[in-house]
This record gives structure tokens, C-alpha cells and sequence, in this order.
């Protein structure tokens, strides 16, 4: 993994494996009403996400 990687993302690419699990993690985030475009490391930091925001932050992790 590379070294850049935060510890909380390298974190979810080793737990998150299935879409499953993946929906499990975005359904513990809190919802982000904010006009935004968070990446994976903000979202993991914030814990929070809007629609795109957790697609886009689930497939990076499911692609790892």
C-alpha cells in the first residue's frame, strides 16, 4: 500500500473487501449535506459523505 495512504484508509482497504461490507461502512458515515467533492482520505477523516462522495471513496477501496 502506498506510504501516502493515512492510517484510517489503509485501514478500510484491508477490512473492506465486499460491496457489502462496503455498504455497512457507508451507512456508519453521517450523511454530508454540504456542496462538497470530498475524496477517500477526507471522507475517512470526517466520517461523513454525501451519494457521490461514498461511491466514488467505495470504489477506490474495493479497486485497492
Amino acid at each position: 500500500m502506498p506510504s501516502h495512504f493515512s492510517k484510517n484508509v489503509a485501514q478500510l482497504s484491508r477490512i473492506i473487501k465486499t460491496p457489502t461490507q462496503a455498504q455497512n461502512w457507508l451507512r456508519s458515515l453521517q450523511y454530508n449535506k454540504a456542496d462538497t467533492m470530498y475524496g477517500l482520505y477526507s471522507v475517512a477523516k470526517r466520517q461523513r459523505a454525501h451519494c457521490l462522495e461514498g461511491a466514488m471513496s467505495v470504489a477506490a477501496i474495493l479497486e485497492h
